[in-house]
């Protein structure tokens, strides 16, 4: 929510579920190149909830690097986006 600072009327109101679905991904794999391993080429990605989902294309555009993508989840419909 968005509100003008003088009257405190709302201006403006976002879906936070979807910003929360797409930033955190993004958070980690920005956090993932900034500490990985030198010569890592391997990624183990647990969840495949929303921002499981989300996380792999946020790790493979930031870390090119990584040839091998493993990923462990308890919703196995979570994985039927990432084959589409």
């Amino acid at each position: 929510m968005i509100e003008e600072p003088l009257d405190t009327r709302d201006r403006s109101m976002m879906d936070c579920a979807r910003v929360g679905a797409l930033r955190t991904p993004a958070v980690s794999a920005l956090l993932v190149r900034q500490t990985v391993r030198r010569g890592a080429e391997s990624v183990l990605l647990i969840g495949t909830g929303t921002q499981g989902r989300n996380a792999l294309p946020h790790l493979l555009a930031t870390n090119p690097q990584l040839g091998k993508l493993m990923l462990y989840g308890t919703r196995p419909e979570g994985l039927v986006p990432l084959w589409d």
